[in-house]
């Protein structure tokens, strides 16, 4: 139960410190963090999917080689 609420205060933390550009750019390496470590456990068209459902523009800007 205790480790449940942790991550539940966790989630809110994350809404309210990455919930707008302004904390995103306060918090830039924690941000990309996140993002590095979602996106590399995915596949681009997963990440797409999701953002997607979510209604978040999202789209492929290159594929690391160029």
């Amino acid at each position: 139960m205790v480790a449940r609420c942790v991550r539940a205060c966790n989630r809110v933390r994350r809404v309210f410190e990455f919930g707008n550009i302004a904390g995103r750019i306060a918090a830039r390496a924690g941000w990309d963090a996140i993002v590095r470590a979602y996106t590399a456990s995915r596949s681009t068209a997963a990440v797409l999917a999701r953002a997607e459902e979510l209604r978040v523009p999202a789209a492929r800007v290159n594929d690391g080689r160029s």
